[in-house]
């Protein structure tokens, strides 16, 4: 999905490969192949609001499963105030672990505290009877948060429905009783969160949950011919977070607190105090060269600025060390020791002084050190997500790239706009988006440069982004997950009352929030 060179379609096709393997451990056949072009097309659309549903006469039952409910994971610090935010008058919450071990990490505990029912699931089980010991608990919504990703059995497990309807369907024309022993309908598979992109099979999974910005609605930008399955559309970001509630603010520990605390913490990642800081600390694979030949160009740029800007000065020493720098994480000496190469070969060894690195580091400590930068820089091909969401909460204001061009970028072609318009490329957008700061996103990656040059060259200009994105940036609706759960809710009640009905195809939802 990160690489460049791999097309929209082809990341499509591999997540169908995916899928028609689930329903082969299961000895059934993908039946979406020949048609699923015609059905995508056809797929109707319809608007709910979180503010007009209706209540239920029954509680509906959600089922969340991940093997990611470990304090390891950021999907559960992510999620971890998520659950407390259902209206427990109408739904009940279930969580199932397919973790392999016992976790009392603060962030399950949360997780654990704020729903109905916490099972761990056996892995000495069969997909079958994973699958068969969740549908016990009489489910009407399983939300899978992991997809493909990892090396987790989820897709097998979910594909077990297609298996169970096949004999039901063939034990009901026999008129005999259904193999699941019950008279509900089957579970609504919905794909959320784990796996950014197509799940690749609208017999699998019914819903993905994503954005109108991720995902453009329509055929306008030919993307969402590419996603099989129908589609939920919140109507900010979709990926959601606990910040708020898990991070607080100013003063309770993490985000640091005044100009001395942070002055202190640069000296000690050896940082000048007045430097501008460009950063970077997302996985160094999410860097392809492209984008790191651009963000060296405009450090060159911007260095030579505030080179001529000092050019009066005398103490040399501190000039070269209050100079614009670009700060990444480290992934080892030998990826340290390429980009260093690569910056002396191609823009001198003057250059090189320009680049720190950083090791990765605990949670709180990578989120203090954030607010040492001065700009978050967000990588194209495949975006900074939960690292998104950290630095846009710390008041770090984040530069993106959401290009028009949707044709493939040669990982060798390095003069190119990369191309944006898989998934996990556009969650930039939609994350400064709902953070109401989205004029930090750029059409190309000339524009992208500039970007990082009038960082530097225009003080105003700066200093006016960074005080609106920190005083909106915690009541935007980015962290606001009490009333992202409440636009969910309304997604899920729509889905089940289509369920109950005699319209046997779902159409797109599109959650309104107005």
């Amino acid at each position: 999905i990160k690489f460049p060179c791999i097309s929209l379609e082809l990341a499509s096709k591999i997540a169908q490969s995916y899928a028609a393997r689930a329903l082969e451990s299961h000895r059934l056949v993908d039946a979406e192949e020949s048609n699923v072009k015609q059905h995508r097309l056809r797929r109707p659309t319809v608007t709910v609001n979180r503010k007009e549903m209706p209540k239920q006469q029954q509680k509906i039952r959600i089922a969340y499963i991940s093997p990611d409910f470990t304090s390891r994971h950021p999907l559960a610090f992510l999620m971890q105030h998520v659950f407390r935010y259902h209206d427990k008058s109408q739904f009940s919450v279930n969580i199932y672990s397919l973790s392999s071990k016992v976790d009392d990490g603060p962030e399950v505990q949360a997780i654990q505290e704020s729903c109905d029912q916490f099972t761990y699931l056996s892995p000495e089980m069969s997909p079958m009877e994973l699958y068969q010991r969740m549908i016990q608990d009489e489910l009407d919504i399983i939300v899978d948060l992991c997809g493909y990703a990892g090396t987790s059995i989820i897709a097998e497990i979910m594909a077990s429905r297609c298996l169970l309807q096949q004999v039901n369907d063939n034990i009901s024309s026999a008129g005999g009783n259904r193999a699941d022993g019950s008279t509900r309908c089957l579970p609504i598979h919905v794909s959320y969160m784990g796996f950014p992109g197509s799940i690749g099979s609208s017999q699998i999974w019914d819903y993905s949950i994503f954005d109108q910005v991720v995902i453009p609605p329509g055929d306008e930008y030919g993307i969402r011919k590419y996603y099989n399955e129908a589609l939920v559309y919140m109507p900010h970001c979709y990926f959601v977070n606990s910040h708020k509630t898990v991070l607080g603010a100013e003063g309770d520990g993490t985000i640091l607190a005044n100009e001395e605390e942070r002055i202190q913490l640069r000296s000690k990642y050896g940082i000048h105090p007045t430097a501008f800081v460009y950063c970077c600390h997302s996985r160094p694979d999410k860097i392809d060269p492209s984008t790191f030949r651009s963000w060296i160009r405009a450090l060159s740029v911007a260095r030579s600025e505030y080179f001529a800007k000092h050019s009066d000065e005398r103490d040399l020493s501190s000039l070269e060390s209050g100079a614009p720098i670009l700060w990444l994480l480290r992934s080892g000496k030998e990826m340290e020791q390429n980009l260093r190469q690569l910056v002396r070969r191609e823009f001198g060894e003057t250059m090189e002084d320009a680049l720190l690195f950083a090791d990765v580091a605990e949670r709180n400590e990578h989120l203090r050190r954030l607010g040492c930068a001065d700009v978050f820089l967000d990588t194209p091909a495949y975006n900074a997500h939960t690292l998104g969401c950290d630095a846009l909460y710390i008041g770090l204001p984040m530069i993106s790239l959401l290009s028009s061009d949707i044709q493939p970028t040669s990982i060798c072609d390095e003069q190119s706009t990369i191309a944006t318009d898989k998934l996990a490329s556009r969650v930039g957008a939609s994350l400064l988006r709902a953070a109401e700061i989205e004029d930090l996103v750029y059409p190309t990656m000339s524009e992208y440069e500039d970007a990082m040059v009038k960082c530097v060259i225009n003080n105003e200009w700066f200093k006016s982004i960074r005080e609106r994105l920190r005083s909106s940036v915690r009541v935007s609706p980015l962290f606001d997950t009490e009333r992202w759960v409440q636009n969910l809710e309304a997604s899920f009640i729509k889905m089940k009352s289509i369920n109950e009905g005699e319209d046997n195809e779902f159409p797109d939802i599109v959650v309104s929030d107005h």
